[in-house]
């Protein structure tokens, strides 16, 4: 009895446990290769480093599994997905968020941009360095993104110049879904109120274009745009802009000149020296008990996961035996389905009959 009580119990409960979390990261895995087509080697690398990630960091494998799920949706493959997993898992962790919501906001945004699978790093410190300097998160600028980021790529601006912008919205109290909206109209009725690619606001003209009829940076164009309003009264400024931008879009010009150029220049340079940004903030944030018992919590479920690997092994032979004999028994004529449930009632009624009888 006291080792029934003392010892199978808590290792039969153990290894149900063990057994349930394997089955879990091996379900999240075998989505991984199903969408990625990884198979052999490519498919062991992808499973030991979601073990690794989850033996050694904060978070557990099978998050990390999820993550590299939603990097396979993108369409990278093996490579690609092991190289820029660690830099999302550091953005995730900076950010006080989901794994695998980062790796879907963060691979959704660099295709938008075009970018490499490799920049995966140089985007989580951006996004990290965003959250950091401005009044933002990385689910809010994921959110804007979705928005401004097509937009904003066709006219040459890159992760970093779009990111600044939305910072400085998020500043002012315009964040997620509702800063992509301003940004792409700024954008369309700046092209569309162009006469010959210039712009007329008061007595200046101010060029979309460089001479080699690429579009400046968005930064210049609005620094432009100050010096043009610069010394305008109210509703003189009202009226030059009010030709070029529509109700939508001058939220987020009047927004960018109040700003001014300092903070402009501030905020952007931030996130253009942003290398390590993640890294760095995910240091500070998983350096307390909080992060020490994360990581503890992650470490049990990888050693979880190796026995349950194993038990499954042990046990597979098992568990076709027994799926075997239940079909086996759903085809047998009904009388011989009777025969064996009594059979059954009495080999249990034997204990306590002998017990009963005991006594």
């Amino acid at each position: 009895s006291a080792l029934s009580v003392g010892v199978t119990a808590p290792l039969t409960a153990f290894g149900s446990t063990a057994l349930k979390t394997f089955a879990s990261f091996d379900d999240s895995m075998r989505k991984v290769q199903a969408t990625s087509g990884a198979t052999g080697d490519d498919f062991k690398r992808l499973t030991d480093l979601a073990k690794e990630l989850g033996a050694t960091t904060s978070f557990s494998a099978s998050q990390a599994a999820d993550a590299m799920y939603y990097l396979a949706l993108a369409g990278w493959d093996t490579n690609e997905i092991l190289t820029a997993t660690p830099g999302l898992l550091s953005l995730a962790a900076a950010a006080g968020m989901d794994l695998a919501t980062a790796a879907d906001i963060v691979s959704d945004t660099m295709s938008a941009y075009n970018m490499e699978a490799s920049q995966a790093g140089v985007a989580a410190d951006i996004f990290a360095a965003a959250q950091s300097k401005s009044n933002t998160s990385v689910i809010q600028l994921g959110e804007a993104m979705k928005y401004a980021g097509a937009a904003s790529n066709a006219a040459g601006m890159d992760l970093a110049q779009t990111t600044t912008i939305l910072g400085i919205f998020a500043d002012n109290g315009i964040k997620g879904s509702m800063a992509g909206t301003p940004f792409t109209s700024m954008l369309d009725d700046m092209k569309n109120k162009s006469k010959d690619g210039v712009l007329s606001i008061g007595s200046m003209n101010v060029a979309l274009y460089d001479q080699q009829g690429a579009m400046r940076d968005i930064k210049d164009i609005m620094f432009d745009v100050m010096d043009a309003t610069n010394g305008m009264t109210d509703a003189q400024r009202d009226q030059a802009l009010g030709a070029i931008f529509g109700a939508q879009s001058m939220k987020g010009v009047n927004i960018v000149l109040a700003t001014g150029k300092e903070r402009y220049n501030e905020l952007e340079d931030a996130i253009y020296n942003s290398e390590g940004a993640a890294a760095k903030m995910q240091e500070t944030m998983e350096g307390g008990l909080g992060g020490a018992l994360r990581e503890l919590n992650s470490a049990i479920e990888s050693f979880s996961i190796s026995i349950g690997d194993r038990l499954a092994k042990m046990l597979m032979p098992l568990i076709k035996f027994a799926t075997d004999a239940a079909a086996a028994f759903a085809g047998l004529d009904p009388i011989f389905q009777d025969f064996i449930i009594i059979l059954g009632m009495a080999l249990a009624a034997i204990g306590p009959v002998i017990l009963a009888l005991a006594a």
